[in-house]
């Protein structure tokens, strides 16, 4: 379980949230749960609702991360980006079709699991046992009152992988 915290001062989150990842050989499993009832706009679009985002860096390098986005409507968006050895933009064409979520909002909080495959990773092999990534998910509201918080301290950099939470498979 990874509780969720302010990524710029690292004190307590405004609400209580927290995520957690399970694996197979076919990719991570996640589940994210919010302790409160999360910012909907229909008419917005998804920045300016709740957010829960996924940022994933095969390994320890730091050389590219995948991040995995929706909002608390269903919407979702996919990124990645090569940073080393030199930045790249955005590859904002990267569509993973078995990139899979489903959030449940109830009168007093927001819950989501998601299901993100190996095979739409640049590189597409399952991990082995004891291999380290890094990651971090972080959860937007941009409403009143804003926050920001994450399972890492990246002081608002969500591309800063070396803060990232290393994860080791097991």
């Amino acid at each position: 379980t990874m509780p969720m915290r302010n990524t710029a001062t690292w004190k307590e989150a405004f609400v209580p949230a927290s995520c957690k990842l399970v694996w197979t050989e076919k990719g991570v499993y996640g589940y994210f749960e919010s302790a409160e009832k999360p910012f909907q706009k229909p008419d917005k679009d998804m920045w300016t609702n709740d957010t829960l985002e996924f940022f994933v860096s095969q390994g320890n390098g730091c050389e590219e991360f995948h991040q995995f986005a929706f909002d608390s409507l269903g919407r979702r968006c996919t990124l990645r980006k090569r940073v080393l050895p030199i930045p790249q933009p955005f590859d904002d064409q990267f569509k993973p079709a078995d990139f899979k979520f489903a959030n449940q909002v109830t009168d007093g909080r927001w819950t989501a699991e998601f299901f993100v495959p190996f095979d739409c990773f640049w590189h597409p092999e399952a991990p082995k046992a004891g291999d380290t990534w890094r990651c971090t998910f972080v959860k937007t509201r941009v409403s009143d009152p804003k926050q920001l918080d994450g399972t890492a301290m990246t002081l608002g950099n969500n591309g800063n992988m070396k803060m990232y939470d290393e994860i080791t498979f097991r």
